[in-house]
């Protein structure tokens, strides 16, 4: 069960991530 919530805690961690370079990406697209 540890390793489980481990691994879900990490991949809400890059999805952060990820949310934040595309919102990034956008930004510069835009200009």
């Amino acid at each position: 069960m540890f390793f489980y919530k481990e691994f879900l805690c990490l991949c809400l961690v890059l999805l952060m991530i990820l949310i934040i370079q595309i919102n990034s990406l956008k930004k510069i697209m835009m200009r």
